[in-house]
């Protein structure tokens, strides 16, 4: 299952405005939701550093281009070239009503996105992420350990696609 769809059913379940993707990569994810959900959301933040790390290889300045493209397409839409350590300050606290967390995989980076953006998650919001799931390769390193251990598992939602959503 494509990790966008349950969270189009949440965005239009919810009816939520503002909704941060951190992680972009080829901007599946936000074109698929934007197509879907253009009706309800108002803002659209998509945060990516399009900088190169030693596990993915990418021409990162023609995937920012390409990101930045569909904001021509969707007025709601932001790109910001940018790690999530950059622009999560950039926010006030309960900005969003979701979160979606799908860039640096690793234990300790993981943990350090769910930390920044979780307080800018408005009550009533969801925090969400993909590749929930035990043990794997790349991309599926660290996720679950580190959600597992923030979270406590009744708070914990497992979606199709591998993706989990805890209720803030």
């Amino acid at each position: 299952m494509k990790n966008w769809l349950p969270l189009i059913d949440l965005i239009q379940e919810n009816n939520f405005k503002k909704i941060a993707e951190i992680g972009v990569h080829k901007a599946k994810t936000t074109r698929h939701i934007l197509n879907s959900c253009a009706d309800v959301i108002e803002e659209y933040w998509a945060i990516d550093p399009y900088t190169p790390f030693e596990q993915m290889s990418a021409d990162w300045d023609t995937l920012y281009k390409y990101a930045c493209s569909f904001m021509t397409r969707y007025s709601q839409l932001r790109v910001m070239r940018l790690t999530s350590a950059e622009a999560a300050p950039l926010f006030p606290k309960q900005y969003f009503d979701l979160v979606f967390i799908d860039a640096d995989h690793s234990y300790g980076a993981i943990k350090e996105d769910i930390f920044l953006w979780k307080p800018l998650v408005r009550k009533g919001g969801i925090l969400s992420g993909h590749d929930y799931r035990a043990g794997g390769e790349f991309p599926l390193w660290g996720v679950k350990v580190a959600v597992d251990e923030i979270f406590d598992p009744r708070e914990i939602e497992t979606l199709s696609g591998r993706i989990f959503a805890v209720k803030m």
